[in-house]
């Protein structure tokens, strides 16, 4: 809790990434693209946690036993070893580098010895299934409803395989809860389960939210014209998507 309370989401989206994505004050990790199936209940309980506020991160720490024993500026742990924290980025992902690089500078302002771990793409997909990472920045994935989000974060299916599952924190219910989803067509159902999913990421933060990604993608009209636009998003532009990728081939022609 307070990790998150550290970090000024909207100075990292203005600065880090330039101010494409849309800061992600969702406490229960899914951003707006949700937004019927966000719990105001359940934000208004735990509003404080996406809170920019270092004062009370501080008095937090201080509380659990954190603080600086030996006059350094960085804090110890309970049992007296360092508090530090390693956060792993793909490199060359500047915006995301850039977010953590911040992430660290805001960390190292409330006492935690944070620091930045570059690693390459294939590299940071089996550190996540094997958890072999103390923390990282990765995406989550989006789906007609947040139940694709949360099949990969909680579902204990997803341990070994899933990059978002292997952060230890499990539970039966939670598993239920995401079957059931899948199974019922009532949508005053998936928004109870929706709003469950969502206290228990709050209770145990295995995740802080940061901001909402845009979807990255450029092309150019001197040749060609048919692209999907913010006008005519007749598909997502997404070029790691073949079947995307084969729609949009279809619909472009010659100026």
């Amino acid at each position: 809790k307070a990790l998150s309370m550290a970090l000024d989401r909207a100075e990292i989206v203005d600065i880090a990434a330039y101010g494409y994505p849309t800061a992600n004050f969702n406490v229960g990790g899914i951003g707006e693209l949700y937004g019927p199936f966000i719990d105001s209940e359940v934000t208004a309980k735990y509003q404080d946690i996406t809170q920019y506020n270092p004062e009370k991160a501080n008095q937090l720490l201080d509380a659990a036993g954190y603080k600086d024993t030996n006059g350094d500026g960085m804090r110890e742990n309970p049992d007296g070893s360092e508090a530090k924290i390693n956060i792993m980025v793909v490199n060359g992902w500047t915006d995301w580098v850039q977010t953590v690089q911040m992430a660290t500078e805001y960390l190292r302002e409330i006492g935690i010895d944070a620091s930045t771990r570059t690693v390459e793409i294939g590299n940071l997909i089996e550190n996540f299934k094997s958890s072999e990472y103390e923390a990282g920045i990765l995406w989550g994935d989006v789906g007609s409803t947040p139940h694709s989000f949360y099949q990969n974060v909680l579902h204990t299916k997803g341990k070994g395989v899933a990059l978002q599952a292997n952060h230890g924190i499990y539970s039966d219910e939670m598993d239920s809860l995401l079957d059931e989803f899948t199974r019922t067509t009532d949508k005053a159902r998936q928004l109870e389960i929706s709003a469950k999913l969502q206290e228990f990421v709050a209770k145990n933060l295995m995740l802080i939210p940061i901001f909402s990604n845009p979807e990255w993608y450029q092309y150019s009209t001197s040749r060609f014209v048919g692209w999907p636009t913010e006008k005519d998003p007749y598909i997502n532009p997404r070029f790691y998507d073949d079947g995307s990728r084969a729609l949009m081939i279809n619909n472009l022609h010659l100026k």
